[in-house]
């Protein structure tokens, strides 16, 4: 019988909830689905705690009685204003008397990279990023079975605001929906959107969105660095709301209806007004607006890129997602030939909802449904060790 998943994607400007399951065909069957608008985030604080309470119960509700049935237990996405990443290094004795690694070592070599999270901050997750037997090279796969006197290696641990737990436990438990696990969104779109050919490198995702943009950079499946920008869609939306003095709803419809690149001159367009009276502006002025608060945020981008220690440099690839600019058509390639780097925004089909804004809510589906289907017998030992979950 296929196994049946629930997972919950807080964003800064909706929620959505997802239930699904991968059937005997393994085909994912989204069973129901629920989003609603709320008054989002700032800089890691809930503008309304009751419009979040309202969205959660109004996600989840909809999703159920699409789904017709109820839901017991939920994965919830933690997105990176919530989050804490510690990279630390450890190593260890091997334990076996014939000096070959075993799960046990790489365990304890987890064990012993952990520090205590930041104050108000508890572990969701540890993932390792490379492994070193004696003064041996590092390498990425999990090196059960090989010979070494000593292990040692990197480890990404992921840790989650306290209170952000607390509230979401809060708002769930009115629902009598009990958490089963808090999944670094982050991490979730690393594994979801990068090629398996690339994950050994240290790639970037650039997550934007409605009021801030989350720069995340991995390597082998696990969050080495992220930060965040506190500028999104929404700052385009209020841009040209501002200059041109349409209401914010319109100026939603004229930003998904622009068009990066085109040759605008002697082309006029007609938008409404807060007063919803017709009025003509000059095509080419709304490009300047929406073309110069793009380029602020890809300087914002490259500045994040640089303090990480990787800077933005050609033929690197940079992975969109998202709303606002990843809808957006040529954004892309506006992008790419900013900062001289290729901006990709490939997502891999989904059945229903099959949209970059939706990417960070199937990342955490895809994660989540992925642990619970592997069997014992059938899980590889990186499967068995990586991505560890912490109650």
């Amino acid at each position: 019988m296929a196994k049946q998943m629930t997972i919950l994607d807080i964003g800064s400007s909706k929620v959505v909830c997802l239930i699904c399951c991968i059937d005997e065909g393994d085909t994912l069957v989204v069973q129901g689905a629920g989003v609603k608008g709320y008054k989002g985030y700032r800089k890691g604080r809930f503008i309304s705690e009751n419009s979040l309470a309202n969205a959660v119960i109004e996600a989840v509700t909809g999703a159920e009685n699409e789904a017709k049935r109820r839901a017991r237990s939920i994965v919830v996405g933690v997105n990176a204003p919530f989050c804490h990443v510690g990279i630390n290094k450890g190593g260890v004795k091997v334990s076996s008397q014939a000096g070959r690694v075993t799960e046990r070592d790489i365990h304890e070599l987890i064990t012993s990279s952990y520090k205590e999270p930041p104050v108000g901050f508890e572990l969701i997750q540890s993932t390792p990023v490379c492994f070193k037997l004696d003064d041996g090279e590092c390498e990425f796969s999990v090196p059960i079975g090989k010979n070494a006197d000593i292990i040692s290696g990197t480890i990404s641990h992921v840790a989650v605001e306290s209170d952000y737990k607390s509230l979401v436990r809060d708002i769930l438990s009115e629902l009598k929906i009990e958490i089963s696990n808090f999944v670094a969104v982050p991490q979730a779109l690393g594994a979801f959107l990068i090629p398996p050919e690339e994950i050994t490198k240290d790639v970037f995702i650039v997550d934007v969105g409605s009021t801030h943009t989350d720069v995340i950079l991995q390597n082998n499946g696990a969050i080495i660095d992220m930060r965040t920008i506190d500028a999104g869609g929404m700052h385009i939306t209020t841009d040209i709301s501002y200059i041109f003095g349409t209401s914010l709803r319109e100026s939603e419809r004229i930003k998904r209806n622009h068009t990066f690149g085109l040759d605008c001159r002697g082309t006029f367009i007609d938008v409404k007004n807060d007063a919803d009276e017709v009025m003509t502006v000059n095509a080419v002025d709304v490009q300047d607006v929406i073309d110069a608060r793009v380029m602020e945020l890809a300087d914002m981008i490259a500045v994040c890129a640089d303090n990480m220690g990787l800077p933005c440099k050609p033929a690197q690839r940079i992975y969109f997602t998202g709303g606002g600019i990843a809808l957006m058509r040529g954004s892309m390639e506006f992008l790419s030939k900013y900062l001289d780097i290729e901006a990709v925004n490939q997502m891999p089909w989904m059945p229903r909802l099959s949209s970059q804004n939706y990417a960070s809510a199937y990342a955490v589906m895809m994660m989540a449904l992925k642990r619970i289907n592997e069997m014992p017998s059938s899980r590889s030992m990186m499967d068995r060790i990586k991505n560890l979950f912490v109650q």
